[in-house]
């Protein structure tokens, strides 16, 4: 006997758009409107859902759609979804972030969560689709791991154009992924990114299946402020309430990211902590080692650590957290703080990988600043922050001596720019396996993969190093 399907009902203001695109068979294909508070609200996605009734009565065609919605002019329509077959449903970010702002505190409240996450739980234990005839194992050799990982934090999402948005970020996943960059670093706090890399895939899977299935996603959990301050409490009960919180509150951002990559397992999962001389984040690792042991989660990574506090991770872990795989970390030819302060020597030592972002200083370290005044206080937000890691290096005029030196590097090079430069010069760093970059236009990603294969000399390095030696 068939499974009966779930059913949900979402509220339509009348006369507006339902802000989505759906097939001949009603079938919801995409989101056009991904800030739509009708949708946002819903308990479950609704992508892949089919629209079968609205205001209770069925409908069958588009026409039928369009005629029922036509017909009601004021007040709310309410739609009708039915779930799709052998998919579990995903819950809507606001469904999420309602149940999680109701863990913690009364009993109520962490009496819901604990069954959301029972739900959760329920769901992945369903068998897993078929695979598809050619589809290849992803290789798990860490000598395999690609050297360029595609950082999407700097894939804006133009939210009065999200249709053209959307394309120039597909292209360039797909450019990243024929060049070689198949490995993608997303975050539940960047907006729209996880959901635009899971249409990717999916649009991938159907047109080369065994591309899409070495394709490796990396994403970041990160716990809201308001819940890990609980940890902190003199209060040993309250503490212990703020823990649990921390572990729901990461155990649900996992899963909300699975849902929207539209993957059963997610390749490495980085914990960023707000301040790690506070306490709770061994809740947040248990947790995630909990995931890595269940298949949830393939690797476990920590962001922005110290020096101090990862020895102190590595050498003296809990009893129940995971092995640290990767930690990525700021790394440049202007800050480096990660090889100055022992933090690169501590990953080599326990065989930990070390990913680098912000190789580029947000454009900073390109041909376009050779020369040039310094940005004005208007310029890009990722310029702005990066002109107080200029500032501390030693000034605009101390940095433009940085930049020449890559330059004259390049120029001894056919076809090498002087970001190129920059980013060879990360990876020829002690312990560094990976850059992250976040590059966008196709003939930047074919630029990052001639990184990629850059080797510099030791003569090139000793230049570069001998611009950056008179910082103060």
């Amino acid at each position: 006997m068939a499974e009966a399907r779930l059913r949900q009902d979402i509220q339509f203001p009348a006369g507006a758009s339902l802000g989505i695109s759906v097939d001949e068979a009603l079938k919801v294909r995409r989101v056009n409107d991904p800030d739509s508070r009708a949708i946002k609200a819903a308990r479950y996605g609704v992508v892949h859902w089919t629209v079968v009734e609205v205001d209770g009565a069925a409908v069958a065609s588009k026409s039928d759609l369009v005629e029922a919605l036509q017909a009601k002019t004021e007040g709310d329509v309410r739609v009708t979804f039915e779930s799709p077959e052998n998919r579990a449903p995903q819950a809507s970010p606001l469904a999420l972030k309602r149940t999680l702002d109701a863990i913690g505190g009364d009993e109520p409240g962490e009496a819901a969560g604990r069954a959301f996450l029972k739900r959760l739980k329920a769901q992945h234990r369903r068998p897993p689709p078929t695979k598809l005839e050619g589809a290849q194992p992803r290789p798990r050799d860490d000598d395999q791991e690609a050297r360029i990982v595609a950082g999407s934090c700097t894939w804006r999402l133009n939210k009065e154009d999200p249709d053209k948005a959307d394309d120039l970020a597909r292209r360039a996943c797909a450019a990243h992924a024929v060049v070689g960059s198949r490995a993608f670093d997303c975050g539940d706090i960047y907006a729209g990114v996880e959901e635009l890399v899971g249409r990717f895939l999916a649009t991938a899977r159907g047109q080369h299946r065994a591309l899409a299935d070495a394709v490796r996603l990396h994403t970041k959990v990160v716990p809201d402020r308001h819940i890990t301050r609980r940890c902190v409490s003199p209060d040993p009960l309250a503490r212990r309430r703020g823990e649990r919180a921390v572990a729901r509150c990461v155990e649900a951002s996992v899963w909300r990211s699975a849902n929207r990559l539209g993957a059963a397992v997610i390749d490495l999962v980085y914990l960023h902590w707000g301040d790690w001389s506070e306490q709770g984040f061994d809740a947040a690792l248990k947790t995630l080692e909990a995931l890595r042991v269940r298949g949830v989660v393939r690797d476990v990574g920590l962001t922005n650590v110290d020096a101090q506090s990862l020895q102190h991770l590595l050498e003296a872990p809990s009893t129940g957290t995971p092995r640290i795989h990767s930690v990525q970390v700021n790394l440049s030819v202007v800050d480096r703080r990660a090889l100055t302060s022992g933090l690169a020597e501590l990953c080599v030592a326990h065989d930990v990988r070390l990913l680098a972002h912000g190789a580029l200083m947000g454009g900073l370290l390109s041909k376009k600043w050779l020369g040039a005044a310094k940005p004005s206080p208007d310029a890009h937000p990722n310029v702005r922050s990066n002109l107080v890691l200029v500032e501390e290096f030693g000034g605009w005029s101390r940095f433009q001596k940085v930049l020449q030196a890559l330059h004259d590097v390049a120029c001894h090079r056919d076809g090498v720019t002087l970001s190129m430069v920059a980013v060879a010069w990360a990876l020829a760093q002690t312990g560094v396996k990976a850059v992250v970059l976040g590059a966008r236009a196709a003939e930047h990603v074919k630029d990052a993969g001639r990184a990629e294969r850059l080797e510099l000399s030791e003569s090139e390095l000793e230049l570069i190093d001998a611009a950056c030696a008179d910082a103060p």
